[in-house]
């Protein structure tokens, strides 16, 4: 139809289109977000779709002439919003992507769970996901209101709303309440197309009788069969098996990654949070995991996350608070409140001042976690990584959209024995931190602790006669407490391999029964995570700080280029060695070829002991919580047809464009503003130092001048050892407003037009 020389729509025909379209917007999105529990604000969801639908609807209704400019105004303000809220829309895409393997890995027990990395709080979680959909939404409802309103083409419309419908289907039982909308939408689509193409009034006419009786029906059906007694045919699970084992194939086959480059079906590796729980039979396929390069050559334990506390089958690491008086940017605070530059993982390699150091650059394929592997004795300190930062004392996360990265290690100074006390700051903060280990690398539940005693006497009785064995006492002081630990995590790495055998076909613990105490006093058989599990928590009924660690294990053979396959995953235990630092110990018995790190013979080629850790749940992560399902609106309410075809009055077109171009810019004013007083009012000082600083370079860019105070600020946050105060950030955004001010008072009115509703800097 030529849409420059149709007649006006009707009031009857746009209310009709306007429901269809609707229909099929809201219904697809609504399933879409009910069946992976993705935790959207409903009222800000729902508002935005239906506006959405009023805006397609009015673009596709209007003459080309009127029509296609609005189209092209709204999609520039779309990309301006999208420019503006990016740093959301990537968090939510990392949460939709986490939600969507998540809902899956409950359905098909080889996929593990995944986390999100950023730290956020619900609601932030919640405001990131549904600003997201949204996004997607708009682009979405551009092209159902070129099928339905323009082409009214039913089938083709009918695949669209598919499209985000088709990755639920394999979920089993689709939701009634969006299944029986999207339904009537295109079932009054199917039944209006045809005369919608010779009358549009009749069309009209008929889709909104057409609606109700499609609703009711399909309800009626609803309630005949309901959905909890539906037991889809055999063929109907077959297939869906067997799709979605083809696609989760393929898309490691082919390292298949999600949106911005992030792995959409990750393999075993790194979690700072460990669901014990879901630990049952292992396999794999050998895809790569990391690209390592390096000149060093030997075994190395690339430590992802180590977990601290241990409750309810599940190893997580310590509150944040916790570290609100130890850690300060990632660097040990000693008690005078001067930061020593280090973090706790840097105390090994500090010592031995004079070894050679080396090169070791990681690149992220596919392995989870959202951290940075890197072997131990790391030199590289808080302020020397790029594109990533220490997460308190468990590990490295990276920085979005950065994937590869170089640290620097000292493999020589994995011998505790040889390396000199630390000095001055360096011991100083490693004695504060070793107080800290006392106090949170012990906990053990305290039903475990009972229930681990015999465990505990017979490996205290076994310590005692090592100690006293003139075998061991030349190596072994009882007077020597950096060694006492050392011994006692070879003592229990031997118990534990006299009491359980390797086995990677291990099921899953029966539900009630405690993960570590099964192992040990029932099954008697695991992997890495059962022994790595078990092996923290008898040192620590020993008295001895250790704390349960996961990552890959690769041999670097020749200098240069390395892949690691999925199956170098691997869990092990780390101690804490007074003077020293943390670490590694292997406790998995029938580890093939594998030296315990304190023994220094030549061994065969390890054959590496995959640990299939659930999928990333990194610390201070905040993952997106799960919120009530969403639940629809009523759908618009009929207007009882009188029979006659009324003309829509002519100032509503009007009137309905002009707020709909108004409401826009108002909303991505709003969402802009709101977002940039969060990022100038955070809490830490340094990051808000930065946004502070970015805003002001930005109005320098419009006809501005950078205040000397920002500036001064800026390079003191980015120089200065102290960083800066919240009260400087205070001042700095002072200035910064008022900079802000006068530039606005002082530009000419078009041009204050321009900052304030499409630069949005005002």
């Amino acid at each position: 139809m030529n849409r420059s020389s149709s007649p006006r729509p009707s009031a009857l025909r746009l209310l009709a289109d306007g429901l269809l379209l609707g229909l099929l917007l809201w219904a697809p999105v609504g399933w879409f977000c009910t069946a992976f529990s993705l935790p959207v604000d409903p009222l800000l969801l729902y508002g935005g779709l239906t506006l959405l639908t009023l805006l397609s609807l009015t673009i596709f209704s209007l003459p080309l002439r009127f029509g296609m400019p609005l189209l092209f105004l709204s999609s520039l303000l779309w990309g301006q919003l999208v420019w503006r809220i990016w740093e959301d829309l990537f968090a939510g895409q990392a949460a939709i992507q986490c939600a969507v393997v998540n809902t899956y890995s409950e359905h098909f027990p080889g996929l593990s769970r995944l986390v999100p990395v950023m730290e956020r709080t619900p609601e932030q979680w919640s405001w990131a996901v549904t600003l997201t959909v949204l996004a997607a939404a708009a682009v979405y409802a551009v092209l159902l209101g070129l099928l339905v309103v323009c082409l009214r083409s039913c089938w083709v419309s009918g695949l669209a709303v598919l499209v985000p419908v088709i990755p639920a289907l394999p979920l089993g039982t689709p939701p009634v309440l969006w299944l029986v909308l999207l339904l009537t939408g295109w079932g009054g689509l199917l039944l209006s197309a045809r005369s919608a193409r010779e009358d549009p009034r009749r069309a009209a006419r008929l889709t909104l009788a057409a609606l109700p009786l499609v609703g009711i029906t399909l309800s009626l059906l609803t309630l005949l069969v309901p959905a909890a007694g539906y037991q889809p045919p055999a063929w109907v699970e077959d297939g869906r098996d067997t799709l979605f084992q083809t696609v989760g194939d393929l898309s490691l086959s082919l390292n298949w990654t999600g949106p911005f480059g992030r792995s959409l079906f990750s393999s075993a590796g790194s979690t700072a949070t460990v669901d014990l729980s879901a630990a049952g039979t292992q396999s794999y396929d050998g895809h790569t995991v990391l690209r390592i390069r390096t000149d060093y050559t030997g075994k190395l334990y690339l430590r992802g996350y180590s977990a601290a506390l241990y409750q309810d089958n599940r190893w997580t690491p310590l509150e944040e608070d916790a570290y609100a008086s130890l850690l300060s940017d990632g660097a040990v605070v000693d008690s005078t409140g001067t930061s020593s530059g280090l973090n706790p993982l840097n105390f090994p390699a500090r010592a031995e001042a004079d070894l050679p150091y080396y090169a070791f650059e990681v690149e992220q394929v596919s392995a989870p976690g959202g951290c940075v592997y890197f072997p131990y004795q790391i030199l590289s300190r808080p302020e020397e990584l790029r594109g990533a930062s220490f997460q308190d004392d468990s590990g490295i996360i990276r920085s979005p959209l950065v994937g590869k990265h170089t640290v620097y290690f000292r493999p020589g100074a994995l011998e505790p024995d040889a390396a000199p006390p630390l000095e001055w700051q360096d011991a100083l903060a490693e004695q504060e931190y070793q107080a800290f280990v006392q106090q949170h690398y012990l906990q053990v539940p305290d039903d475990l602790f009972y229930a681990l005693s015999p465990h505990v006497y017979a490996l205290s009785d076994r310590l005692f006669q090592a100690q006293m064995s003139s075998s061991r006492y030349a190596f072994y002081s009882a007077y020597d407490p950096t060694r006492a630990p050392q011994l006692a995590a070879e003592l229990v790495a031997e118990y534990l391999a006299e009491l359980a055998e390797y086995d990677l076909e291990t099921p899953p613990v029966p539900d009630g029964e405690d993960f570590t105490l099964y192992f040990l006093n029932e099954s008697h058989r695991g992997y890495c995570m059962h022994f790595a599990s078990a092996g923290t928590l008898l040192l620590r009924s020993l008295g001895i700080p250790a704390r349960y660690v996961s990552g890959y294990v690769t041999n670097v053979k020749t200098p240069g280029s390395h892949s690691v396959p999925d199956r170098a995953a691997h869990a092990w235990v780390e101690i804490y060695l007074s003077g020293y630092g943390w670490y590694p110990v292997e406790m998995t018995s029938g580890y093939q070829g594998d030296a315990l790190p304190w023994s220094q013979g030549e061994s065969e080629e390890p054959v590496s002991t995959p640990s299939a850790t659930p999928k990333p749940t990194p610390k201070p992560s905040a993952a997106p919580v799960q919120t009530p399902r969403p639940t629809a609106s009523t759908p618009p309410a009929q207007t009882q047809d009188d029979g006659g075809t009324g003309s829509l009055p002519g100032w509503l077109l009007p009137v309905g464009i002009l707020l709909a171009v108004c409401f826009l810019p108002i909303l991505i004013r709003y969402i802009t503003g709101t977002l940039r007083r969060r990022r100038l009012r955070q809490e830490d000082p340094h990051r808000a130092m930065v946004s502070i600083y970015r805003y002001a370079r930005r109005l320098s860019r419009h006809g501005g001048t950078l205040p000397p105070l920002v500036e001064e600020l800026a390079q003191k946050a980015a120089f200065s050892r102290d960083g800066v105060t919240l009260e400087e950030c205070r001042l700095a955004r002072k200035a910064a407003s008022a900079e802000a001010e006068r530039l606005y008072r002082s530009r000419p009115w078009w041009k204050r037009l321009l900052l304030r509703w499409f630069w949005f800097l005002c």
